[in-house]
């Protein structure tokens, strides 16, 4: 293991070194809240950081958050090493003699006894339920309901303390407990919100509210959220030097050139504006895509023989933003692709068109996207599994979009999601040979093509890997080659995704992309470990730089002026539909793509979406609740 001779540095008194983490964000509250000044380096823990022997000096038990002061109060100016948040916390409150309470003091000793309440209880617990639920490689119920429930418990434990203090945690003083309990309860609160009773926590909900709207508290839940962008240096010589004056040099030359104009803009308007982060234009995105669905742009007009995956596109991004659908609305668009539905099964491209693979795809998309029962009652099952059979090679085990058409991998991943989702009864016999035939199409540099011998693509590569995935099949492939290939589609100076080898980067590969890391890393946590195999050579960090992921979407994708996104940096502000989904899916990914799953949203809260499934890109308990549903019907 490489390592430095010496901690990082700066000017400031204090330097902090931690990550956004609920013990983490703990330190920078407190620190925002004092008015202290200090230096913050983030200590990134997926890449062993902490393990590294500058890092041990400050800490031998190598875990985040450490402060070193150099002005420490008393005789003794040498430079004061503290870890341990709890101990940090108290340091600080003494030091500054703010927010604990003279020694000696009644208050003083009820504030320590719930900080001591969050280190010992709601930390372990809360972080054990996390792992499990979402980072753990088995799934273990036992573990899973244990610490959700010694959480829940903690919950109903704090509730009853804040209904009986009526504002804070140890009395009627904001102090450090407060500080450190709340991060911990916010993104607990948050991120498992369906497993825990409606309305059962009144009193944090709203502490969790006076707490959340304090600005140094918003501001120190920012410390290690800052912007790449704007990171010292990073615009200065940004232009690589290429050596061969080719059309693809030019273009991508073009290409940094028009980010970087997108980055400057936002970087002066954060400095004259004060903007914490790009935000993300909800409300025009809502109004353009209410108005698509009634009155396809003129933009649009060409893609008249592919409506069902413009509602499709339309009800996805929309789930996304958290907008809900009107009843009529929904009424309408089951009538509607009941109309696009062929006689002998699947659906069109329209009504009255021939039955197609793609269409289809979108139709059962968003169908199940709308979570109705007289939306699962649309599709005809027996007459969709009677036609898949009929757009299948009997060979290969792969499938064409359509009767007597072209052959590919999207076609066969379009075949397996709907099956799935629908839950077909003959999925044995309708893959056989299936996913030999996907694996066939992956390529000496690791993506997939779209048959075999073709150049690996990410769209293809997205449909090649689900594929496999929903068949059970994932094994066949290499996928330690997809891997390393999958992550250097990120672009190094952009922040997305490109699609290809040496193409442009471009908005809708943050999902078609941006899905293959969460679901191949999802599968390698389920391996089991080698017995010559260290824990430490296991990569258990993140695969790709979320937050520049994050800029790009929302800095050079999206469109300020009409709302929807682009594939990349538009001189007439123009969008569309397609890349709204996938840029919006894929931002998605990106914001609940942290350690541990914790999320990390580029611009704040505010910039909240929903999550997306990453192998049908629609929501989660979307696709739950239609093969809940199906699998109790016969076809």
């Amino acid at each position: 293991m490489a390592t430095n001779t010496s901690a990082q540095t700066g000017d400031k008194p204090i330097q902090l070194y931690s990550l956004a983490t609920p013990n983490g964000q703990k330190i920078g509250i407190a620190l925002e809240e004092l008015g202290l000044e200090y230096d913050a380096h983030l200590i990134d823990i997926s890449k062993d950081i902490q393990y590294e022997d500058w890092f041990k000096k400050l800490n031998p038990n190598s875990k985040i958050p450490v402060l070193v002061d150099r002005q420490p109060p008393g005789e003794d100016k040498e430079p004061l090493t503290i870890f341990e948040s709890g101990a940090i916390l108290i340091y600080l409150a003494d030091k500054t003699g703010q927010f604990l309470a003279p020694v000696g003091t009644r208050q003083r000793y009820e504030t320590l006894e719930w900080l001591m309440w969050q280190m010992g209880g709601v930390g372990p617990m809360f972080g054990q339920a996390n792992h499990f639920h979402r980072a753990a490689k088995e799934q273990i119920d036992y573990a899973k309901n244990r610490y959700l429930d010694e959480a829940k418990r903690l919950l109903k434990v704090l509730d009853t303390q804040l209904n009986k203090t009526g504002s804070y945690v140890s009395g009627n003083d904001y102090t450090i407990a407060d500080m450190a309990i709340f991060p911990w309860v916010q993104f607990f609160t948050k991120n498992y919100k369906e497993k825990l009773d409606d309305n059962a926590y009144p009193n944090i909900d709203r502490w969790l509210k006076v707490i959340g709207d304090r600005p140094q508290v918003k501001k120190g839940l920012k410390v290690y959220m800052s912007l790449r962008i704007g990171q010292k240096g990073f615009l200065q010589d940004v232009y690589r030097t290429y050596k061969e004056d080719t059309v693809t040099n030019r273009d991508q030359a073009q290409s940094e050139r028009e980010v970087e104009k997108r980055f400057r803009q936002f970087l002066h308007s954060q400095s004259s504006l004060g903007l914490e982060g790009p935000l993300l234009n909800r409300d025009k995105h809502v109004a353009y895509l209410l108005k698509s669905l009634r009155h396809l742009p003129e933009s649009q007009q060409a893609l008249d023989a592919s409506r069902p995956w413009l509602i499709y596109w339309i009800t996805q991004s929309l789930y996304l933003l958290d907008e809900q659908l009107s009843d009529s609305l929904i009424n309408d668009i089951c009538g509607f692709l009941t109309r696009c539905q062929h006689p002998a099964g699947g659906f069109g491209g329209g009504p009255g068109q021939i039955a197609h693979l793609a269409p289809t795809y979108a139709a059962v998309n968003a169908l199940c996207l709308l979570r109705s029962e007289k939306a699962y009652q649309v599709i005809d099952r027996k007459k969709l599994s009677a036609w898949l059979k009929t757009i299948r090679d009997p060979l290969n085990g792969s499938f064409s979009l359509h009767l007597d058409g072209e052959s590919d991998i999207r076609a066969t991943y379009c075949a397996a999601s709907v099956a799935t989702l629908c839950q077909l009864e003959d999925r044995n016999e309708l893959f056989k040979n299936t996913a030999e035939w996907v694996a066939s199409c992956q390529t000496y540099e690791g993506g997939f093509g779209a048959c075999p011998g073709a150049e690996a693509h990410g769209g293809y590569s997205f449909c090649g890997y689900a594929t496999l995935i929903l068949l059970d099949r994932e094994s066949i492939c290499d996928r330690e080659s997809l891997l390393r290939w999958t992550v250097n589609r990120q672009m190094t100076f952009e922040g997305g995704f490109q699609g290809r080898t040496n193409k442009l980067v471009d908005g809708c590969y943050s999902f078609w992309v941006g899905a293959l890391l969460p679901l191949i890393e999802n599968i390698e946590r389920r391996k089991p470990m080698r017995n010559d195999q260290n824990v430490n050579d296991r990569h258990d960090g993140q695969l790709f730089n979320t937050i520049a992921a994050q800029e790009y979407v929302l800095l050079c994708s999206q469109g300020n002026q009409t709302g929807g996104f682009s594939d990349r940096p538009k001189l007439d502000g123009r969008t569309d539909l397609y890349h709204t989904c996938y840029c919006l899916s894929g931002l998605s990914l990106f914001q609940n793509s942290g350690l541990d799953q914790t999320p990390v949203i580029c611009g704040g809260d505010v910039n909240r979406l929903r999550n997306t499934h990453p192998l049908f890109n629609i929501g989660p308990e979307c696709a739950r609740d239609a093969m809940a549903y199906y699998s109790q019907k016969q076809l």
